[in-house]
């Protein structure tokens, strides 16, 4: 089987058209200030520290790096260029499209939609209250067994998961906890996406992986 043959059959029959395979980014909007309120502050290469009002709408310098290995890879099969749509386009019509979504259900919108509507998934995200002990807001939760996949100062978690998005595309959630998290699972994808050509149409996989580090464990997968 042709490579574009097992990329059609992992990421759904509609991704024969590159129309219908978009990336979904997650931004990030700065509370609103008076226009003499320095936001943000910038390092130059020389040391110095300059002070800024800045940009309003952000992207995560790891979730746009994230965006970046998962396109690289899908930009093999087209000669048009990768779709990218922001979670918060009210314009972008999601229904039978193959979508990648980046980023958790604190960071991407779409994340939270999706896994809100979709409440029999092998895995989703527990809010819980960020402390020394527990460092981020989020953490993995199995649906089936109850266990939380909680990140450590030392360890984080994320994962890859595909859901249906009928009548032939795919969303997959890209996602972990931390943005760094999230790109680990891009990673992952970009180099075993053919992991998924005989899964099942709910599809997941459980990353470990160091922070700091790109190295990733496979802890768990369902639907393989």
């Amino acid at each position: 089987m042709k490579d574009f043959d097992i990329f059609c059959k992992v990421f759904g029959k509609v991704v024969e058209n590159s129309d219908n395979l978009v990336i979904s980014i997650p931004l990030w909007r700065v509370k609103e200030a008076p226009r003499d309120t320095y936001r943000f502050r910038k390092i130059g290469i020389d040391g110095k520290e300059e002070k800024y009002y800045g940009p309003s709408d952000l992207v995560a310098f790891a979730d746009l790096e994230a965006v970046n290995q998962i396109s690289s890879f899908i930009s093999k099969f087209y000669s048009d260029p990768v779709q990218f749509k922001l979670d918060n386009d009210k314009n972008f019509k999601i229904f039978g499209k193959t979508i990648i979504v980046i980023g958790s259900t604190v960071s991407n919108s779409l994340t939270r939609k999706i896994l809100n509507s979709n409440k029999h998934l092998p895995f989703c995200f527990e809010e819980q209250e960020e402390t020394l002990e527990h460092p981020a807001a989020l953490c993995i939760k199995d649906n089936k067994s109850k266990i939380l996949y909680d990140c450590s100062w030392e360890w984080q978690y994320s994962m890859v998961m595909r859901i249906p998005n009928k009548p032939m595309g795919y969303f997959f959630i890209v996602a972990g906890p931390h943005a760094e998290g999230t790109l680990g699972a891009a990673l992952f994808l970009k180099s075993n996406w053919k992991k998924f050509e005989n899964a099942q149409s709910i599809a997941a996989i459980l990353l470990e992986m160091p922070r700091g580090k790109s190295d990733f464990r496979v802890v768990k997968k369902i639907g393989f």
